[in-house]
Parts: C-alpha cells; sequence; structure tokens
C-alpha cells in the first residue's frame, strides 16, 4: 500500500495535468470527494499556493459540476466547497508552521468566529437547519427512535437541541479536512520523512487560549447561552483529542492499533466517563507538557 501511494505522490508532484484530473475525478466518485481535498492539500503543501490553487480550483469546479447535475442545486455541494476551501487554507498554515497545534487552535478559532457571525446575522438559521434534520429524518423512518427523540421536545430543548446541531456540523467539518490533510501529510512524509507524520502526532497538546475557550464555553452551555452550546462540540473535542494524543504517546511503545482500540473503545462505550477524563488530561497537558517528565526515549517515538 505504501508503495503504491508514493507512486501515487510521485505522479501528482512530477505531473500537473495529473494532479488536476485526478482531484476533479475523485470528487465524482461517490464517498471519493474526501480523497480529492486530500490531493489538493498534498499539493498545497509540497508546492505551495499558487500550485495549491489551481488544483483548488478544479476541486471547486467539479463540485459544483456534480451538484448542478445531479443534485439539481448549488447547495448541496456547500459543504465540499467549504471542505475544499478550509483545507486550502488549513494546507497554508500547516505548510509555514509545521505545527498541528497552531493548525487546530486556528480552526477552533475559525469555527468558533464562524458560528458567533451566524448567531450575530442569522439567529433562525440553527432552528432552519435542525427542522431540516427533522424532515429528512421523517422521510427516511418515520417511526425511528432519534426522530421520536428529538422532535418531541419542548421549545427550549428544541433551542438547545438546534445549537448543538450546527455545532456538530462545524466538527464534521474540521474532521474531514483533518482527515484529508493528514492523509497529504502522510503522503509527504513518505515521500520526503518516513515517520514524519507518526511522530508530529505523537507530540500534539492542546494550547492554553484553546483550553480557556472551553472553560468559557462550557460556563456558557450551563447558563444556556445559544453560542456556546453551539461552539461545545468543537471544543469539548479539541480537549477531548489532546487528552488521546497525551495517553498515546505514553502507550506508544505498545502495538499501535491495540492502543487506539484501547482509546476509543472505552469512549464509545461510557462516553460519559472517559469525554471528562480525556478532557482533563488534555487541559493539564497543555499547562504542564506532561510529556517533558515522562521518561521515554526520544527513539521510541520515531518508530
Amino acid at each position: 500500500m505504501d508503495s503504491f501511494l508514493r507512486k501515487q505522490g510521485q505522479y501528482i508532484l512530477q505531473k500537473e495535468h495529473y494532479a488536476l484530473l485526478l482531484t476533479a475525478l475523485l470528487v465524482f466518485i461517490p464517498l471519493s470527494a474526501w480523497l480529492s481535498v486530500a490531493v489538493m492539500s498534498f499539493v498545497t503543501l509540497r508546492k505551495g499556493s499558487y500550485d495549491g490553487l489551481k488544483t483548488l480550483v478544479a476541486g471547486l469546479l467539479a463540485a459544483i459540476i456534480t451538484a448542478w447535475f445531479f443534485a439539481a442545486t448549488a447547495y448541496a455541494a456547500a459543504p465540499l466547497l467549504l471542505s475544499f476551501i478550509v483545507a486550502y487554507g488549513a494546507a497554508l498554515m500547516l505548510r509555514a508552521t509545521a505545527s498541528w497545534n497552531v493548525l487546530a487552535l486556528m480552526l477552533v478559532l475559525i469555527a468558533t468566529l464562524i458560528l458567533a457571525l451566524i448567531h450575530w446575522y442569522a439567529p433562525t438559521y440553527a432552528l432552519v437547519q435542525f427542522d431540516i434534520l427533522l424532515s429528512t429524518l421523517r422521510k427516511l423512518d418515520q417511526d425511528s427512535q432519534v426522530l421520536q427523540f428529538l422532535g418531541d421536545q419542548s421549545g427550549v430543548n428544541r433551542e438547545v437541541w438546534a445549537n448543538y446541531t450546527i455545532g456538530i456540523r462545524a466538527f464534521s467539518l474540521i474532521c474531514s479536512v483533518l482527515t484529508s490533510l493528514m492523509l497529504a501529510r502522510y503522503l509527504q512524509s513518505l515521500l520526503f520523512y518516513p515517520g514524519g507524520l507518526r511522530k508530529e502526532m505523537l507530540t500534539f497538546r492542546a494550547m492554553l487560549p484553546g483550553v480557556l475557550l472551553l472553560l468559557v464555553v462550557i460556563a456558557g452551555a450551563w447558563k444556556d447561552n445559544a453560542l456556546a452550546i453551539s461552539c461545545l462540540p468543537v471544543a469539548v473535542a479539541y480537549a477531548t483529542a489532546a487528552g488521546m494524543s497525551l495517553l498515546y504517546y505514553v502507550l506508544s511503545q505498545k502495538n499501535g492499533l491495540l492502543v487506539l482500540l484501547l482509546l476509543f473503545v472505552p469512549l464509545i462505550i461510557v462516553p460519559y466517563i472517559m469525554l471528562p477524563v480525556y478532557m482533563l488530561l488534555g487541559s493539564l497537558d497543555s499547562l504542564f507538557n506532561f510529556r517533558l517528565r515522562l521518561p521515554l526515549k526520544a527513539d521510541d517515538t520515531e518508530k
């Protein structure tokens, strides 16, 4: 698999027309749009803003054409268009800083700013999107337990769930962008710096401004502030990822797949316990940087 990815990476960098064609074609293939974003991110990471911009335009045009012919409306392409644009900016930032810590914090702050603008200029947007979600669920399954749970809420709770919904959409967009960007970075590391992505991931930690934002958001959500509720999924995910990264670093001498299972399975089974634990670890690590105090050999993190 790695040899295949190396060859594809070389083709993408050496043949501009191949990169443009691949970026456009992957958009038309179902469930492959994120790979198109990854190709664009890879070109941007390695060759810079100008070449990345050309692949970005190819991806955007393909997304608009796909929506026009298959969905009858350009609105259906909005999430993918936004993914391309955000990923392009994120790739430029990662190219300039070489820091996932800075990149993750900036994505969280940008998501917070966008959510704030939505609440300021379109206060009914969350409720409209929530009604669209309920309508879609009714079409899929009228007797869905999720539909019954969400649809039988009182007016106040309906607003709360609506605000959570747009926060989850922002979180989903960030996850999509980071997944594509990590694949692009992995491809870059295969060609130029073997093991580089793993080393970068092992050193990922939350930054203090992100933790302070988390505390503000939690306090605001406790007081039923609409903006704080919308920002809560993104802020919680940021601190949780930092805590999981710290634990993965501690267990990095073990089997990688086994460690990931040990981290994710408890989070799925008992999220009400593991989420606070991961958040606390990630928050404390932003203050004390436990990695500097752990007796791990330097070469253990470079395998």
